[in-house]
């Protein structure tokens, strides 16, 4: 169900980026999905989307699975041009299979879907709960470097990736890292981070360029897991930053 969209405005390096943020406001007794209220989901999906709408110029994507409408809640002074929400009921799977199951169907559902998605060569996915205070440095890194068609930010030598904020080409989305979709599986202890890190290794393989996140993103937010909040005070994440880009240096090197 297409609920509202907009044209967005191409960035002013002229490749078009977006911004997808996903969402689940019902999750239904997901499991290791502490905060279950929709209500309080909904606020939080709502802050998130006007943030973005507010402090960037990218077009702004969200996608939600559980058929919820947030429409009449909406400042009816935003943008809208600028922003495309999508909503389908893709929360039906075994709730076994965990959360990031379901944002496989998310990403997959616009693909299929989403006008803004179809328009894009560079997208940012984005927990949609989540804020990036330090956007505009990833924003950055990506501009810096247009031939680059993947930033992930990777841990223990490639193993795992963080898939709360995070950059890649429509080619690598569409081609590579949905075919990892089936695999995701809580119960048998293969999560959304697996299948990004492996998909980022695939592509890898099939020449798509890497280029790790230079930034440690600075989240606002809650965990959908433990819903506890991120500490995303400066004096917490400033010293983690400069460890995080000084590793990325040494990598580059």
């Amino acid at each position: 169900m297409h609920l509202e969209s907009g044209i967005g405005k191409l960035h002013s390096t002229g490749t078009e980026k977006i911004i997808f943020l996903t969402g689940c406001i019902n999750p239904d007794g997901m499991s290791l999905t502490k905060l279950q209220n929709p209500v309080i989901r909904r606020n939080q999906y709502l802050s998130s989307i006007i943030f973005y709408l507010e402090n960037y110029d990218l077009p702004v994507l969200f996608v939600e699975n559980s058929n919820t409408d947030i429409r009449q809640y909406l400042p009816k002074n935003i943008d809208v041009r600028r922003l495309e929400i999508l909503t389908f009921d893709g929360n039906s799977f075994s709730k076994s299979r965990g959360k990031g199951y379901g944002e496989m169907a998310i990403i997959d559902h616009a693909i299929k879907n989403s006008v803004f998605y179809r328009n894009a060569e560079f997208i940012f996915k984005i927990t949609g709960r989540h804020k990036v205070l330090n956007f505009a440095s990833i924003l950055n890194q990506a501009n810096s470097d247009l031939t680059v068609d993947m930033i992930v930010d990777m841990w223990n030598m490639f193993a795992y990736a963080d898939s709360r904020c995070w950059g890649a080409s429509k080619d690598f989305i569409s081609n590579v890292f949905i075919n990892f979709w089936e695999e995701v599986d809580d119960s048998k202890g293969y999560n959304f981070e697996d299948a990004l890190a492996k998909s980022v290794y695939k592509g890898l393989q099939l020449g798509f360029k890497l280029d790790l996140m230079k930034h440690t993103p600075r989240f606002r937010g809650s965990s959908g897991t433990e819903n506890k909040a991120f500490n995303d005070q400066w004096i917490y994440w400033f010293p983690r930053n400069i460890v995080h880009i000084i590793k990325y240096l040494l990598n580059k090197r």
